[in-house]
């Protein structure tokens, strides 16, 4: 069997990741054929680190991001399950956040279900327990994803550290 790909989701280049990054990859990227790294927010600053040559960043993922409307964010807010399963659940004050995760929760979903990939060899990796991590846990769910890890840091692990709305 062939190495397995890896695609990472992160939150920027360079200036956030690159320094957690860096280490990781050196140690783990003989164990993959290809791994992708899609962050959140890109610029064009050049990279601190050399990084093996599998390991590609692409700005695609952080250019649809941006692409992303307020309207359209509501519109597919309003339409996913994931917002009626909370909607009775949440704080009136807390509404248009909910609104606003499941569209955006929706329009990435749709986004990385459409990434050409070996499904069954291929492991996606959250580096962050933020959107991407509950995306994929609902793509897993459907089967279009089959292994997926999601790291989780201080802020997602203590409620006085991060604000969320699915509280």
């Amino acid at each position: 069997m062939n190495k397995p790909w890896l695609i990472i989701f992160t939150e920027g280049h360079p200036d956030i990741d690159t320094g957690f990054l860096y280490p990781e990859l050196n140690v783990i990227f003989e164990n993959f054929e290809k791994i992708v790294v899609y962050p959140f927010r890109w610029d064009n600053k050049p990279f601190e680190y050399a990084f093996p040559t599998n390991v590609v960043f692409s700005p695609d993922f952080a250019d649809f991001i941006k692409t992303i409307s307020y309207f359209r964010k509501k519109v597919y807010g309003i339409r996913s399950p994931l917002f009626w399963r909370y909607f009775y659940k949440v704080k009136t004050t807390k509404l248009s956040s909910l609104l606003n995760t499941c569209g955006f929760v929706a329009l990435l979903g749709n986004w990385i279900n459409n990434l050409e990939h070996d499904r069954g060899n291929t492991i996606f990796y959250s580096y962050w327990l933020t959107v991407p991590s509950l995306v994929l846990s609902f793509l897993k769910e459907k089967r279009r994803v089959i292994y997926f890890i999601s790291r989780a840091h201080r802020f997602d692990l203590y409620d006085e550290r991060g604000d969320y709305v699915l509280n």
